[in-house]
């Protein structure tokens, strides 16, 4: 699926945080929705800390497999500028950036 979308799109944004970052953020979100169901999750499908927090270390595990196989794929296929965010307080500037980018194409 990726490699199709990516032949595809004129440009990528990936936002690629820190380890901390994610980790923080895996522990806080359960606590928020415990045993509610997410807005964007279908209806009836309660949010449970213990679950969310095993399938969330299990994928940090797999983190940096994770961004090679993303950085391949993104150098093995022409789809555009890529913009590569890595902390959160660039994406405003990010943004702009890729607004001017497609504003100069057109």
């Amino acid at each position: 699926m990726l490699p199709l979308s990516l032949s595809r799109a004129d440009g990528v944004v990936w936002l690629d945080p820190s380890m901390t970052f994610r980790a923080r953020r895996l522990f806080r979100r359960p606590l928020r929705s415990m045993c509610r169901t997410r807005k964007e999750w279908p209806g009836g499908n309660p949010d449970w800390p213990m679950e969310q927090w095993r399938f969330g270390w299990e994928s940090l595990g797999k983190i940096e497999l994770t961004r090679k196989d993303i950085h391949h794929q993104l150098k093995a296929i022409a789809c555009g500028q890529v913009w590569h965010v890595k902390k959160a307080g660039l994406v405003p500037s990010v943004l702009d950036d890729v607004v001017a980018a497609f504003r100069d194409q057109s």
